[in-house]
């Protein structure tokens, strides 16, 4: 798992940056906190995992209420072709 997400923290970085100039700090930042996570009391880690989680969801369904119209109208043309 953390090799995964370290992976895809890497390849979202060099997206939004376009290049490899922040990789180095984003390495230690990211080792740094599996550290920390190792090391600390749990409970607050797990607040602020929640609190990331529920921020994510915000633009997720700003993006289903504006794209909804969108897919109804894909699902109603793939139900006329399917009648």
């Amino acid at each position: 798992s953390l090799l995964g997400w370290s992976y895809y923290g890497q390849q979202s970085l060099r997206f939004l940056t376009g290049g490899d100039r922040q990789l180095p700090l984003f390495r230690f930042v990211f080792l740094a906190c599996t550290v920390a996570g190792a090391a600390a009391d749990p409970a607050p880690l797990w607040q602020l995992v929640d609190l990331c989680n529920g921020l994510m969801a915000i633009p997720n369904l700003t993006a289903l209420l504006l794209l909804s119209p969108q897919a109804l109208s894909c699902l109603r043309n793939w139900a006329r072709q399917h009648r």
